[in-house]
């Protein structure tokens, strides 16, 4: 499910980054890495030591999101960052076909959401 989200993630940021990039506005997306946190709480011992073990800080973690905030001059857009630096993505994360494919579902359930609670 992490990984669907994730590539999900990439293909809505490539899709939007070139529609923005004429109004010269920059979209990327990151990935903080693994985070020490309190999300394996409700996991076993084993999954709470390796997240403990090999987990960075939250500050750590947001080191990349506020690097892609604050770096006025990020001429790149639609990329997606490790560790401050674009990273190399599977084939189908730049897939064009996917991307219209999940914009065309992601209107499909909005107009189902509006339906369904009536909102206008």
């Amino acid at each position: 499910a992490y990984r669907q989200s994730k590539l999900a993630d990439i293909l809505i940021t490539k899709y939007f980054a070139e529609k923005l990039k004429e109004k010269n506005i920059r979209l990327n997306c990151f990935h903080p890495g693994v985070i020490n946190t309190n999300i394996s709480s409700d996991s076993p011992f084993i999954a709470k030591l390796f997240f403990k073990l090999i987990g960075k800080s939250p500050e750590k973690g947001a080191e990349t999101l506020l690097y892609l905030v604050e770096t006025e001059n990020l001429t790149q857009t639609g990329e997606y960052f490790v560790n401050k630096k674009p990273a190399k993505t599977k084939a189908n994360a730049n897939s064009k076909e996917l991307q219209l494919k999940l914009i065309e579902r992601l209107e499909q359930i909005e107009k189902e959401y509006k339906e369904k609670y009536q909102v206008i």
